[in-house]
């Protein structure tokens, strides 16, 4: 009575996670960079905010 996980299923879900982490950390990336681009733009200012408060 196999109750645990596959090797499969594990390896698939380790494959998301990895694709999440990377697309969260070029979102943040692209966002830095976009906003030393244009200095204007005040959504990246705003969600700068947001991740500024949540790490304090």
């Amino acid at each position: 009575m196999g109750q645990g996980r596959t090797q499969n299923q594990i390896e698939t879900t380790n494959k998301m996670m990895v694709t999440f982490l990377i697309a969260i950390f070029m979102f943040i990336f692209f966002t830095y960079t976009f906003s030393w681009i244009d200095t204007k733009t005040v959504w990246v200012k705003e969600i700068q905010k947001g991740f500024s408060a949540e790490i304090k």
